[in-house]
């Protein structure tokens, strides 16, 4: 097997290692957001302050100061992680950042009368907010979702940095072997374009059957 299809199998395992990435950042990261977006929503200041303060500062940080941080920085202070979790907490706190106002917001479009309902029905609030305003919230913030999960997806080349054998990293080491750089580069794009360019165009139709947050 020679040519453009045997360098895109070189390429492969550096996708699923990208693909991997991705999926453990969105596990840890997602329910944290949901768990922010609450707390932005529930009215108590000793609640929200705190959370704004962290989001606000995570959200001027560059994601790669954060994994710099993540990565180099908890070892000093004898927090040990692993070179996987380490990329994907740095990633996870930059990924709660943007998507926890989303995700407040969207509680807000969910009716109140629908909350009423369920204290009507004698619900308890755990179950209101789980059975009942979550999952509508969710469906509302599906496209910016989707959208900066495309982005994370994305984001992961940063992981490079500290030596993640991820997609970007094995394009640009073949490319260093093979003196072609640019070649493999382009190879690499069109991993992430198949796989960013079908999501991204599942969250515009999403967007256009749901009213904007």
């Amino acid at each position: 097997m020679t040519g453009v299809p045997h360098d895109l199998a070189l390429l492969l395992p550096g996708f699923v290692t990208t693909l991997g990435l991705t999926a453990l950042t969105l596990a840890m990261g997602l329910p944290l957001a949901v768990v922010a977006g609450v707390c932005l929503r529930s009215g108590r200041r000793w609640v929200t302050v705190p959370v704004i303060v962290v989001i606000e500062v995570l959200r001027g940080m560059p994601a790669l100061v954060t994994l710099y941080f993540v990565y180099y920085g908890l070892p000093a202070a004898d927090v040990v992680l692993t070179d996987t979790l380490s990329i994907c907490v740095a990633f996870g706190l930059t990924f709660v950042a943007y998507t926890a106002p989303i995700l407040a917001a969207a509680i807000a479009t969910v009716p109140h009368a629908h909350v009423e309902a369920g204290d009507a029905l004698g619900l308890s609030r755990w179950t209101v907010h789980t059975k009942v305003v979550l999952p509508q919230a969710i469906r509302a913030a599906a496209p910016p979702l989707i959208s900066w999960t495309v982005i994370l997806f994305q984001g992961t080349s940063l992981a490079s940095v500290v030596g993640a054998s991820d997609l970007f990293a094995r394009a640009t080491s073949l490319g260093a072997q093979q003196f072609a750089y640019t070649y493999y580069i382009l190879l690499a794009a069109v991993f992430y374009a198949a796989l960013s360019i079908p999501f991204l165009a599942l969250a515009a139709r999403l967007h256009r059957r749901r009213p904007a947050l």
